[in-house]
């Protein structure tokens, strides 16, 4: 269970720096019988943070048409899922 601490920390962070959200696919949003709604994806973008996909990307792209004005990347594509999370971070992060 996160602490009181940890919460107001993650709350502060979300609300004064852009957050970049990698969300596996299967089992995790809606359109693979998970909890996460892909408005609440979008939710996150009009709050200004990067959201992207790591994982089953497809079934968001057969599911959702307008799934590239939620979405600012897809992976991975020929490479390990670890591997494509660290490229990731390390592009949003600049460095």
């Amino acid at each position: 269970m996160l602490s009181k601490r940890t919460i107001i920390a993650t709350l502060w962070l979300e609300e004064t720096a852009v957050v970049v959200y990698a969300f596996d696919v299967d089992e995790t949003l809606e359109v693979s019988k998970g909890p996460v709604k892909l408005a609440d994806l979008v939710t996150l973008r009009e709050h200004g943070h990067i959201v992207g996909l790591c994982g089953n990307w497809a079934m968001v792209t057969l599911h959702c048409p307008d799934w590239h004005h939620i979405c600012s990347f897809v992976g991975p594509c020929g490479i390990e899922k670890h591997d494509f999370l660290r490229s990731a971070a390390a592009v949003h992060s600049g460095g």
